[in-house]
């Protein structure tokens, strides 16, 4: 058995007739300086002629639906094994696509929530559960002895001499009303029983709403199925509507185009009914949009039942002012600007959950779907870890639970220790950075239990702090011991020192790289005189230190979006500045969400 991949004569981009023998199931970093053709022979040599031999292996009918694969520029590659690229492209970009559906966690939450959940009405809040025959009996022959029960069929009293009148009458009444049956305790101050009348049956209802629900099933917490969607969003969470500060200039008068959709050439149509429906109903039309009356502002967009008159082109016209807001839907909706003057606000309905009501009062460990991909993975780890929570389940629904509770946790233990315990299960694919999506592909790398396989993975240490960056070698260590091979791309210095062989490319870059300059094991790369080597060794540092004036300051006050609460802060102008910090910690909201 062949225990190296060995290249011969690799010379695609700048790489120079390279050969190169790099051990198989290690971990092995390409370094060296940007541009110099680790990227080159990474991916579009070794994963590149991985791919293309896979494509070779299906048959001639399955290869009509692909793309040709092109051959890359080498002689000869000994001892590849398939190959699967994680880089830095981010992740779908499917609206209905989130952190827990890429990892499929949700998958097994919906499958968790289905087998074990606790329905519960959405109106009242009171448990939903559904009785056969027996547990029928079982619960009137509870009610206090003497008891006088009358049912439609029958009249009879509680007591164990009339058991079996009892069941047959129970069986009889289910029959004959599909599977309804109510009870009147005939004497129940008597007695002492609160209820007069009592509801059961073998459906899943709730009596005192009077609404029957479905069996729960996996599809029931699905956002991309009828059976779960919330039917005011789709599933999306979110509804588009238009934005009003983008078509409204507060500064101006109605008269002078407050709204500015409605107003100058090919508007004068619109222009005039506004401007006849705002003198009809006292609104003033000549001071500025922002200083009119709440009550006056929603009649202008929203309009009313009020029958106009006013005068177009010589013609005398008499028509309802339906809004604003209307006029300009109707006449956006089929341009390509459409998306400009909407907005993206949280579905009042599901609350941004995206799924209906009565998914969401299935409660698991006393919580619903929602609260858990609400989480931070981190504490979702917590949470599934403390087997109190499940304390409450039955011995059968333990059984049912336990495959299920295994892949939850350790999945969710694969995310957190990549770096992303920050995420939530419920986060947007389309808000991930590139290196969070290749982080997330990893950790469902390892999920899969994959052996055998020559993993590409390009600089998964980017964007990580140093604590995180030691949790990554360790994920990939896992990955590697599971009897994978990874060639990994990388600057990072903590991975370049945990890994077990070492590629640097030079020795510099563009037309002067394309070369092997070094390959063995991190200590006699330590000994070496390559680039890398005089930075890892400290000969060489970085240090273009400049103390420029700080005089002038931007400053923000009070600052309060996603995980930052009432942070005030300086920045110096005229200065290069840092915003460090973990993984999470509000960088990014504080500069690209509040700065910019």
């Amino acid at each position: 058995m062949n225990d190296f991949i060995e290249i011969y004569g690799a010379r695609e981009n700048n790489l120079k007739n390279l050969n190169l023998k790099i051990p198989k199931n290690k971990f092995i970093v390409f370094t060296g300086l940007s541009g110099s053709g680790k990227s080159t022979l990474a991916f579009d040599t070794l994963y590149a002629e991985g791919q293309r031999r896979y494509m070779e292996s299906l048959s001639s009918y399955a290869r009509q639906f692909l793309d040709r694969a092109r051959k890359p520029d080498v002689d000869k590659i000994n001892g590849l094994t398939p190959a699967i690229a994680i880089d830095q492209k981010t992740t779908s970009k499917n609206p209905r696509s989130t952190v827990g559906t890429i990892t499929e966690i949700y998958d097994y939450l919906r499958l968790l929530f289905a087998r074990v959940g606790v329905q519960h009405c959405h109106k009242c809040g009171k448990p939903i559960s559904k009785m056969s025959a027996s547990d029928i009996i079982n619960e009137i022959l509870k009610l206090p002895e003497n008891s006088t029960i009358f049912a439609v069929i029958d009249r009879v009293v509680v007591n164990t001499e009339n058991k079996e009148r009892i069941a047959s009458d129970v069986e009889k009444a289910l029959n004959l009303s599909y599977g309804e049956l109510e009870v009147e305790v005939m004497n129940a101050d008597e007695v002492g029983v609160e209820e007069t009348n009592i509801h059961y049956s073998e459906h899943m209802a709730c009596f005192d709403c009077k609404i029957s629900f479905t069996p729960l099933e996996p599809l029931t917490f699905s956002f991309n199925s009828v059976k779960g969607a919330c039917e005011e969003c789709d599933g999306l969470g979110v509804r588009y509507t238009i934005d009003i500060n983008k078509i409204v200039n507060e500064q101006n008068s109605v008269q002078k185009g407050a709204v500015k959709l409605l107003y100058g050439f090919n508007k004068s149509y619109y222009h005039k009914f506004m401007i006849a429906f705002c003198e009809q109903n006292d609104i003033p039309t000549n001071i500025p949009y922002g200083e009119l009356k709440e009550s006056d502002k929603k009649l202008i967009l929203y309009g009313n039942s009020k029958e106009i008159k006013f005068v177009w082109k010589r013609h005398a016209l008499t028509r309802k002012f339906e809004g604003a807001l209307k006029y300009v839907y109707e006449m956006l909706k089929n341009e390509s600007d459409f998306e400009d003057f909407m907005t993206e606000r949280t579905c009042p309905a599901c609350k941004g959950h995206r799924l209906k009501a009565q998914s969401l009062a299935v409660l698991v460990a006393n919580k619903n779907i929602a609260d858990i991909i609400d989480m931070s993975i981190e504490n979702c780890v917590e949470f599934f870890k403390n087997n109190k929570n499940f304390s409450y389940l039955s011995t059968q629904q333990k059984t049912i639970a336990k495959p299920i509770l295994k892949e939850i946790r350790e999945r969710l233990m694969f995310l957190n220790n990549v770096g992303l315990g920050y995420l939530s299960l419920g986060r947007d694919s389309r808000t991930i950075s590139g290196g969070e999506a290749q982080r997330i592909r990893i950790a469902s790398q390892i999920g899969s239990g994959l052996s055998g396989v020559m993993y590409v993975l390009d600089e998964p240490s980017i964007g990580l702090h140093e604590r995180d960056t030691l949790k990554l070698i360790k994920t990939l260590d896992d990955l590697r011991d599971k009897g994978n091979t990874l060639i990994v791309v990388e600057h990072d210095k903590k991975t370049i020192e945990n890994a077990d062989f070492v590629v640097d490319i030079g020795p510099a870059a563009g037309k002067k790289g394309g070369e092997v300059i070094f390959a063995g094991d991190v200590k006699t790369l330590l000994k070496s005189d390559t680039q890398t080597a005089k930075y890892l060794n400290g000969i060489k540092k970085i240090n273009h230190q400049k103390n420029r004036p700080q005089e002038n300051w931007l400053t923000l006050k009070n600052v309060t979006i996603n995980n930052i609460s009432n942070l005030s802060a300086k920045f110096p102008l005229g200065n290069l500045v840092c915003l460090t910090g973990v993984s999470g910690s509000g960088k990014s909201s504080l500069l690209l969400q509040t700065l910019l």
